[in-house]
């Protein structure tokens, strides 16, 4: 256990162990497959090693209640949101630049400040990596545009904006209801 919360939530470094629960919570945030389309599985070994302490899951009770998953400096290149972001428009070199691929949080468990905590957490360990940035995508059909709001509040800013971000990945999209998903991504960068 990496921290335990004012809340009794507790914070716990990703390992295989947290996969099966992952998936279950990411297709009720998300919707059906969003997980195994974009290719965390396929990534695990790569996410649990190398992006602790910026990557972890959010337990309470025995059961999972939130996660962040991150990426440090210099190794996202190989994703696809990297091939859809544009660095030129960042104040960085790509390689100083870390990457916050998804948070999600369970329904029962939003407004208690845990995206805030996974976020505080995940920057500290980005300016312990030497990160001078960070890009993240912003699901501009979030429920009440809840994603914007969160990423602005933490200081993020609006550079891009990528209709149908999430297109190549075929899951049931809960809010366009469309498979693939046409939803809209605002890519968003943090000067550390």
């Amino acid at each position: 256990m990496m921290h335990t919360n004012q809340n009794g939530y507790q914070f716990y470094p990703l390992d295989q162990s947290f996969l099966a629960p992952l998936n279950l919570l990411s297709d009720e945030v998300f919707g059906r497959d969003y997980l195994l389309q974009i290719g965390v599985e396929d990534d695990w070994e790569k996410i649990a090693q190398l992006v602790n302490p910026i990557s972890f899951c959010v337990v309470k009770g025995g059961g999972l209640c939130a996660a962040r998953i991150s990426y440090p400096p210099g190794q996202w290149s190989h994703l696809s949101a990297f091939k859809k972001s544009q660095p030129e428009l960042w104040p960085f070199s790509p390689e100083d630049v870390g990457y916050f691929k998804l948070s999600m949080v369970h329904p029962a468990h939003r407004k208690k400040g845990l995206g805030k905590d996974m976020a505080n957490f995940a920057i500290a360990g980005m300016r312990s990596m030497g990160a001078k940035g960070v890009v993240t995508h912003s699901w501009n059909q979030s429920p009440g545009g809840a994603s914007a709001q969160y990423v602005s509040r933490l200081g993020f800013e609006k550079v891009a904006e990528t209709e149908g971000f999430w297109s190549e990945y075929a899951y049931d999209c809960n809010e366009c209801q469309n498979d693939p998903c046409l939803c809209t991504a605002s890519e968003m960068f943090l000067k550390l």
